[in-house]
């Protein structure tokens, strides 16, 4: 009986794709800009071209810039183990594990300008974004999923609302939702900070209380909250943060700070010094 094998894998990924297009500017650390319309069979957009980079020139050593414009439906996993020097501007949606384990590079998603006009709720990307990410940023002109940041260890980025189990065993970074929260926000969380406005919701009925505290803002959380958002305006033209921007002074109010409990317990000095004396002995036995 004769066997036919399907084309599955003689047709390219995206990433391979863009790899092809943008070889030598890779190989010169040079600046390209790419086109792409997506669907939602392609999963890990970013994944390969970030392997692709670390295998030229390891960690943090490519100096270009490789920004990809995309337009459609992303599969699972947009912008998986994203690197230094690669942003993915995704207008469209996109479905869970959005950022998962992105270490550096931008992620910005929001909707084609005639849906985003009409200035309402939309859900854009699925559950579970920026799972165990280490840095990098994220800006998403829309509300997202259950479980956003779980166990985020360094990204940082905004988001107009989430479902349940937000920041959950989250160990550092900086969040910001600009909307609502589900319940049980916060569980688990021993680092990092996440700032939530909210105008109708009493906080306290969704936060898991076990681990982290609502508190006012400071003046540097103010400062660092208001360039966050210009941010987001400046990556995704959202409505909801020029609506903010432009009534400032009103709209302040309606930020909380959320810290986790075992920030209340760390000696600063404590690990300062043990860093200071570390280093010390890294000297001495040079």
């Amino acid at each position: 009986m004769k066997v036919k094998y399907t084309d599955v894998r003689q047709k390219k990924t995206i990433d391979e794709e863009i790899i092809d297009e943008i070889r030598s500017d890779l190989l010169t650390h040079g600046h390209a800009v790419v086109y792409k319309n997506i669907q939602n069979t392609d999963r890990a957009i970013g994944t390969r071209i970030s392997g692709e980079i670390a295998y030229l020139f390891g960690r943090n050593n490519f100096k270009g810039s490789i920004q990809c414009r995309l337009f459609g439906t992303a599969g699972q996993s947009f912008g998986a183990f994203l690197s230094k020097g690669i942003e993915l501007r995704l207008k469209g949606i996109a479905n869970d594990y959005v950022g998962k384990g992105m270490s550096s590079g931008l992620i910005t998603i929001r909707m084609p300008e005639m849906i985003r006009r009409q200035d309402k709720d939309h859900t854009v990307i699925g559950n579970v974004a920026l799972y165990g990410a280490t840095g990098g940023e994220v800006f998403i002109a829309g509300r997202g999923g259950e479980r956003f940041a779980v166990r985020n260890s360094g990204a940082s980025g905004i988001v107009e609302g989430i479902g349940n189990h937000g920041c959950e065993y989250m160990t550092q970074g900086t969040i910001i939702i600009l909307g609502q929260i589900g319940k049980n926000f916060g569980a688990g969380m021993t680092g990092g900070i996440a700032y939530v406005y909210s105008k109708n919701k009493r906080l306290e009925n969704y936060i898991n209380a076990d681990f982290v505290n609502e508190v006012d803002l400071g003046i540097k959380d103010q400062n660092l909250v208001l360039r966050f958002i210009r941010n987001h305006i400046f990556h995704t033209d959202s409505s909801m943060g020029k609506r903010i921007v432009d009534n400032w002074d009103h709209e302040l109010q309606f930020f909380r700070k959320l810290k986790p409990t075992a920030l209340d317990i760390v000696d600063l000095d404590d690990i300062y010094n043990l860093h200071v004396a570390d280093r010390i002995n890294v000297m001495l036995n040079e």
